[in-house]
């Protein structure tokens, strides 16, 4: 009885094996996790500003994405294990070159400080070269690696291939790292000169304010003692307020008929501006008011109502000799009851306008102070969201550098590798976020 011979079984590939173990499969959703968050983090960023930089950023993710979406397809055997492999290396080498070269970028910008004006732009151009000239040099060790296992129908490991990676990625994550925390030591440092010349110049503004600054500040004591109240040149009566009709005919050559009081006269702007309206110690007024200490005596009108021979005119028109002391007018008595009123309102008006510079001044002093302590939180909040992520950095170089050097070509070894990578990444892209907030958040 012939038998019919049966084709061998297709050989299949360790590599695939290994893919498909769950524990892989499972680094691998957690890796897809991390890779997708970084490249919307990079997005939004990138679509909040608009730059060069942030659009560096995005690249930088975009490979991460590549290469986890590439694992999954990879275990359903939609594309080969060889084209796996070389991806799975290639894409996380450019994702780190260019997240350590974007945060050389973004540390020579704070060389403009004093702090780290010896990183001058040779020096940044130097180490960009060193990192994408590592970057360029390993992309072509790997390749011949693999072009020398081209004939293979799957590819093994290659000697060459782990000192690579590891030099690589020892490289750029621990550079990277140590210009993240120079970074945030510089920010700190600025904000700590900056606090310390506030107080100094704080200090230096309080002793010298005083209400005569013209800023509306000081005290409200200190705004009704700074504007003296208006000072009429001759003496007061006994109100303290107006001049009485007595002391106003007791001047040199005035008399009693020849000061015609007016409402018009004493108004209300000439008692609140008495140089604008000249009425002051050293001006004279030709009218019909009355100034404040004239610099020649008032003119006597040359119609008196009162007859020149006092004996000779009619009893109703003759004038006690204490007439310029008990005046008998009523009008007279009214007007300087206004002029009076007037006064004190004036000084009731400055009283109520000391009271608001005072209530203005401390409202902004309120204001201020509220906003000093949104900031300090703010900066509190900042910071502690920085420190977190330096930490999740230090932990991804030590466990991504320590697993893959102790994995030996294991592929779930390499995978929790990658997944220490993605780790360092994200906080490190995230890091770039939060010294922009920082810088915000000192200027206080």
């Amino acid at each position: 009885m012939a038998t019919t011979p049966t084709s061998p079984p297709p050989a299949v590939s360790r590599t695939l094996l290994e893919i498909r173990d769950p524990r892989v499969l499972a680094t691998a959703d957690a890796s897809l996790v991390l890779s997708c968050l970084m490249l919307l983090l990079s997005v939004a960023q990138f679509h909040k500003r608009r730059t060069y930089f942030y659009a560096g950023i995005v690249s930088s993710a975009i490979p991460l994405v590549v290469a986890d979406v590439w694992t999954l397809l990879a275990a359903d055997e939609l594309v080969s294990t060889n084209s796996y492999l070389v991806v799975r290396i290639l894409c996380p080498l450019f994702s780190t070159s260019q997240v350590c070269g974007l945060s050389i970028i973004r540390f020579h910008i704070l060389s403009s400080t004093d702090q780290i004006r010896w990183f001058t732009r040779r020096m940044s151009n130097i180490l960009l070269t060193v990192v994408y000239g590592e970057m360029i040099l390993s992309t072509l060790i790997l390749t011949i690696s693999y072009i020398q296992q081209s004939k293979q129908q799957f590819f093994t490991s290659h000697p060459y291939r782990t000192p690579v990676i590891m030099g690589h990625m020892a490289l750029t994550s621990i550079l990277d790292f140590v210009l993240a925390v120079s970074t945030f030591r510089v920010v700190w440092s600025i904000r700590a000169n900056a606090l310390k010349r506030r107080s100094v110049t704080a200090g230096g503004g309080i002793a010298s304010s005083s209400p005569s600054d013209g800023e509306g500040g000081g005290t409200f004591e200190q705004g009704i003692t700074s504007a003296p109240p208006p000072t009429p040149s001759i003496e007061y009566g006994r109100s303290g307020d107006i001049p009485s009709s007595s002391t106003l005919a007791l001047m040199p050559g005035s008399k009693h008929d020849a000061v015609p009081m007016s409402t018009a006269s004493l108004s209300s702007s000439q008692f609140l501006h008495p140089v604008k309206h000249g009425i002051g110690p050293h001006t004279s007024h030709s009218g019909t008011g009355v100034g404040f200490l004239p610099d020649r005596p008032l003119r006597i009108s040359t119609q008196s109502a009162i007859p020149q021979n006092i004996d000779n005119a009619p009893t109703s028109a003759k004038v006690s000799p204490n007439a310029h002391q008990h005046p008998q007018s009523g009008g007279a008595h009214a007007q300087f009851a206004i002029a009076t009123g007037l006064i004190k309102l004036s000084k009731s008006m400055h009283s109520l306008g000391s009271i608001a510079s005072f209530t203005s001044t401390t409202t902004r002093s309120a204001v201020r102070s509220v906003k000093h302590k949104q900031k300090a939180a703010r900066l509190r909040r900042v910071t502690g969201q920085l420190l977190l992520a330096l930490t999740a950095m230090m932990i991804g170089v030590v466990g991504g550098l320590g697993t893959f050097g102790l994995s030996s070509g294991n592929m779930f070894g390499d995978n929790i590798a990658g997944l220490f990578i993605r780790i360092y990444l994200l906080p490190a892209t995230i890091c770039w976020t939060l010294l922009v907030e920082l810088t915000k958040a000192t200027r206080m």
